[in-house]
């Protein structure tokens, strides 16, 4: 399965970046573009979703600096956004009893696939980067 979902993942987050990357010129439209976003819901498997997101934008945060998660050191400007999320839905004739073995199993394989599918979206170059062992600091 995890073959399927990084070929899944590979093909969906290389779509989302051409579609941002031939996205209408906002020069073209004589506008400022603040933010461009996209998403894909894909199908693993019967009960299970996994969805790909993406946001770029010409300033701002990528992560609030007034929120719960602080990022120190790090100024308003462009970044780039991914947001991955796995979720799995109860059959729709029956809801399973909650067994805590069964749930922490189910958290795992919903886990495997949002990592999966991240490993399939970086790079070494920019994982250096995300590390700051790049150079540009």
């Amino acid at each position: 399965m995890r073959a399927a979902i990084h070929r899944i993942a590979t093909t969906a987050i290389a779509i989302m970046i051409v579609l941002a990357l031939t996205a209408p010129s906002a020069s073209a439209l004589e506008i400022k573009r603040m933010q461009l976003s996209n998403g894909a819901v894909l199908l693993v498997s019967e009960q299970h979703q996994l969805r790909l997101g993406y946001g770029a934008a010409s300033e701002g945060f990528a992560v609030d600096p007034d929120g719960p998660l602080r990022v120190e050191g790090h100024e308003s400007g462009a970044f780039f956004r991914l947001d991955i999320d796995s979720e799995r839905s109860a059959p729709e004739d029956s809801v399973p009893p909650l067994v805590v073995s069964d749930v922490l199993s189910i958290a795992d394989t919903l886990h495997d696939a949002i990592r999966d599918a991240f490993e399939s979206a970086i790079t070494p170059t920019l994982r250096e980067h995300f590390r700051g062992t790049d150079g540009d600091g």
